[in-house]
């Protein structure tokens, strides 16, 4: 109990506002068939000037654009890696591609670009299995990148997440390690995210850089 408690206060203090994980629409594709390769859409998001850009943001985004792309489908899992450095106070771009979608499935790419190049690289499954609110499945992917020493002290490089359930209305995703390995100056962590009555929302594997002189 007191474990949930420390989680829950830690993921308030770090919980983002709408605002972060938003995404809106440049261009659609609505009646492109499905072909491999196909742009389904380009999404907007930001990063607020005198923010800190960070993996978790992007992940977050980058489910919901999914999301939104995907009318009726909702991500099983997603895996991102950072390719490059992503400036506070810029918009981040997240094109959009189909590869392969069934009337039950469909596999995304997403790139992340903001002016000067790219940021991250998604690959995301998708279907019509559990059915997961794309706001709620983007603050479960920001909480797996900003808790256990995240951005703030070491900087994620890539991260994979598994969602197994959605997360029930009123409750705040609560991350939890379940274990951490370091080598060559980096460190994964695996862990899951759960609700305050202990049930797992999804789990995921993050790798990040240790600090310089850990």
């Amino acid at each position: 109990m007191a474990a949930n408690r420390l989680h829950s206060s830690r993921a308030e203090r770090q919980a983002p506002t709408a605002r972060h994980l938003a995404v809106r629409a440049l261009s659609t594709s609505p009646g492109e068939p499905a072909r491999r390769g196909s742009t389904l859409a380009v999404y907007e998001g930001e990063f607020s000037p005198g923010s800190e850009p960070h993996l978790g943001q992007l992940l977050g985004q980058m489910v919901l654009a999914a999301h939104t792309a995907c009318s009726g489908k909702s991500v099983r899992s997603i895996h991102v890696i950072r390719t490059g450095p992503a400036r506070s106070g810029h918009p981040v771009h997240h094109v959009t591609q189909r590869r392969h979608e069934t009337s039950h499935t469909a596999t995304v790419t997403i790139t992340a670009r903001q002016r000067g190049g790219e940021v991250a690289e998604a690959v995301i499954s998708m279907d019509t299995g559990v059915r997961m609110d794309g706001a709620a499945a983007a603050l479960i992917a920001y909480a797996c990148c900003t808790e256990f020493g995240g951005d703030d002290t070491a900087p994620a490089v890539n991260c994979s997440l598994w969602f197994h359930r959605p997360l029930p209305p009123g409750e705040t995703p609560l991350p939890r390690p379940l274990g951490t390995s370091t080598d060559n100056g980096r460190i994964v962590t695996s862990g899951e995210v759960r609700t305050s009555t202990d049930s797992t929302l999804a789990t995921f594997v993050r790798e990040a850089l240790l600090p310089t002189g850990s």
